[in-house]
């Protein structure tokens, strides 16, 4: 196969193109007292760097709004203030606190709700950044944030052992306290409500630094303890997501990542990465990133399969990153408000999650999502992996992205530059994978590839949506 297949990356438009997606189908990485953000491609292309120097703070960490602006937690000199970005890293403003914020986390109308802001406390905003009011918790250090299903606000406060956890009910602003069992030797840190199934009530898993028992808690929507999961046996949580087939990932302070049966606890993959890991996050389509601290030439975000151990690509974020906390727009869709429709498609969110199509992308397909599978490096083989509708897919490989060209014949656009596509067309069965070998060239490591897909289903043909290959060592 000649190489020039192999050179450019996926991506996936819509049968109309609606107004502009809110949030963007990308990441953002921070670094705990570094002053960058990295906003980073699902292939593992960096977009941009924004050096938050100008704002004379380090940054603790960064979430993106459902409008597409990108807020971030201040840290040294004064951390007593949160900046707000535009959805291309451009400042807003600055917004000042009564105490020192840790996290955030959005509802489902677009109001922040940041631990911290307030002393022990929260505090909750709207999309502007306007304070709307603040909760008084009963336990010190409220750290890590998360919302349930149900809209209710969880929060972990860093305190014990045993440790505790606050709720702030959805409809009555009531907050409550739940402290862990006796036994535990925790101080919780972080939070995270999971996705049980339409109509189904979140449950709540609580990690944080170790003083002994290095055990995952979890507890029920209204508080009760349901049991403790002896995950991992080193160092202390570092990151907790969930992906789209609502399994728990979870990061130690050391070299290792747990792949955790939310049902069951059961452990479903384990494995090392270099000798520090710094924490894990989702995608838009549900597929874990996690930043290895140590990596030679820098930290690195690296992306694996729901069901693989194997570096499938990374991207570099700085030296010493951790502290990954761009979760909020998979959370916020698939779990915080599933039944909505980001990017006007029709399709509720949770549904595009599952079929690999990302919820974000103003110009996805529904019911049909495009990924690439597998070590995107020289001499190994990758899967284009077609996942929903039925019908032959064909795959357009280029080196660039065009603004978007109205394409009459099919439903959709064309988004790769004409003046720089290959010469090559793969066509396969959807749904199903085609393999490819990647050629064993040194010069394909560090290039990024787009490619775009076109679906002829029984209701026609239709463009897919975005995936694509950047090439590593």
């Amino acid at each position: 196969m000649k190489s020039a297949i192999i050179l450019p990356l996926l991506l996936l438009t819509v049968g109309s193109i609606p107004a502009q997606s809110y949030m963007e189908d990308c990441l953002w990485v921070a670094s705990r007292g570094a002053t960058s953000l990295y906003r980073v491609t699902r292939y593992g292309e960096i977009l941009q760097t924004v050096d938050m120097k100008f704002n004379k703070y380090s940054v603790r960490g960064a979430w993106r709004a459902p409008d597409g602006k990108v807020w971030v937690v201040n840290f040294f000199p004064n951390p007593k203030a949160f900046t707000i970005l535009d959805r291309n890293g451009k400042f807003l403003k600055n917004v000042p606190t009564s105490a020192g914020p840790y996290a955030m986390a959005f509802d489902k109308k677009g109001n922040a709700w940041v631990s911290g802001a307030v002393p022990n406390g929260v505090g909750k905003y709207d999309s502007s950044g306007k304070f709307l009011g603040g909760f008084t918790l009963q336990g010190a250090a409220p750290l890590g944030i998360t919302i349930d299903s149900a809209g209710n606000v969880w929060v972990a406060h860093r305190v014990g052992p045993p440790g505790m956890i606050s709720k702030i009910d959805a409809k009555t602003g009531k907050v409550s306290a739940f402290n862990l069992p006796s036994t535990s030797k925790i101080l919780p840190v972080h939070i995270l409500a999971d996705f049980q199934g339409f109509g189904k009530p979140s449950t709540i898993w609580v990690g944080g630094d170790d003083r002994g028992d290095k055990k995952l808690y979890r507890f029920d929507a209204t508080g009760k303890f349901l049991r403790s999961y002896q995950v991992f046996p080193t160092g202390y949580v570092t990151g907790m997501a969930i992906d789209r087939n609502n399994d728990l990932w979870v990061t130690t302070s050391l070299n290792e990542v747990y792949k955790v049966d939310a049902k069951t606890g059961k452990i479903l993959l384990k494995f090392n990465i270099g000798s520090r890991v710094g924490g894990v996050t989702m995608d838009a389509v549900g597929r874990p990133w996690v930043v290895e601290r140590s990596a030679p030439s820098g930290s690195e975000i690296q992306r694996y399969g729901l069901n693989s151990t194997k570096k499938e690509t990374a991207a570099l974020v700085g030296s010493n990153t951790y502290g990954v906390t761009d979760a909020s727009g998979y959370h916020w869709a698939f779990v915080v408000n599933p039944f909505a429709d980001s990017d006007g498609d029709g399709m509720a969110n949770v549904s595009e999650i599952r079929l690999g199509s990302s919820p974000f992308d103003p110009q996805s397909t529904p019911g049909l999502g495009l990924e690439i599978e597998g070590v995107c490096s020289p001499g190994s083989k990758v899967d284009f992996t077609a996942i929903g509708s039925s019908g032959v897919m064909g795959v357009l490989f280029g080196r660039k992205f065009a603004p978007g060209i109205p394409f009459p014949p099919v439903k959709g656009w064309f988004l790769l530059d004409p003046h720089a596509l290959y010469p090559a067309l793969l066509f396969f069965k959807a749904p199903g994978k085609f393999p490819i070998s990647i050629p064993k060239e040194p010069s394909l490591v560090g290039r990024a590839l787009k490619v775009q897909g076109l679906l002829a289903a029984s209701s026609g043909t239709t463009f897919t949506n975005t995936t694509g290959i950047k090439f590593i060592q």
